[in-house]
């Protein structure tokens, strides 16, 4: 479970997002605007 606090098991920021296949680690936020941009164009 990830809460504000972050995701206690794997130490992550709550707005960090880990691909656990490639090893990225990628911010929720910015890959969130990133998908809106997307869809707006």
């Amino acid at each position: 479970k990830i809460s504000l606090d972050g995701n206690q098991k794997h130490k992550t920021k709550h707005n960090e997002y880990i691909c656990y296949e490639c090893g990225a680690i990628m911010d929720r936020d910015e890959n969130a605007v990133a998908d809106l941009l997307a869809l707006l164009n």
